[in-house]
């Protein structure tokens, strides 16, 4: 998966994009990158604690470092952790699964075996909002400010249908869809695992 493969490159040659590269915010940020990123990333999280609480020189640059390596190896983790180890509930049939701890890491991105069977649900859970999946109160924040629009996700009878028929049987059904849950079928596949 380093090098892309030579049709994705050719078609990827032919989406147009003059609509994100005319934007003058868009523009700005590409050539600005580097910049704002050491700006950001590195420069503002030294300086705050000097500034703030006097803290030493050394101190708050090993605790930057410190902290942007385990952030990138949070991030890295999910495709690793997420495929190995966790719950199917949605579709056992796929290896990617349900990871709390990943979750909490990455900021809500350990679901994936609800990410892999719905890819196009904005909130790659079907939590909605919660403390295990920031990334999506981040998104809803953004869709309130008017920045995120047409946000999709699937209804919560689709989910709950197929989790009957391909889940593992560990799925947490929701007060509100208990009239509609066969617990026969669940437990059958419970079983059948």
């Amino acid at each position: 998966m380093i090098r892309k493969h030579p049709e994705v490159l050719r078609r990827g040659k032919t989406v147009d994009m003059s609509d994100i590269t005319s934007d003058p915010y868009i523009v700005a940020h590409t050539k600005m990158f580097y910049v704002l990123k050491s700006f950001t990333c590195h420069l503002i999280p030294v300086l705050m604690p000097i500034i703030f609480w006097d803290e030493g020189f050394w101190v708050s640059t090993n605790t930057m470092m410190i902290r942007f390596a385990f952030a990138l190896n949070a991030t890295w983790s999910v495709n690793s952790f997420a495929h190995l180890w966790g719950n199917r509930p949605i579709d056992r049939r796929i290896f990617p699964g349900e990871n709390k701890l990943i979750s909490l890491l990455a900021l809500g991105e350990g679901w994936h075996n609800y990410h892999h069977v719905f890819p196009w649900d904005y909130k790659a859970a079907e939590l909605g909002p919660s403390f295990f999946n920031i990334a999506t109160v981040f998104i809803d924040i953004c869709y309130f400010l008017g920045l995120a629009y047409d946000l999709r996700e699937p209804n919560k009878e689709l989910v709950l249908k197929t989790a009957m028929k391909h889940g593992d049987g560990t799925w947490e059904v929701p007060p509100e869809l208990e009239p509609l849950v066969d617990y026969a079928t669940i437990t059958f596949h419970a079983k059948a695992c």
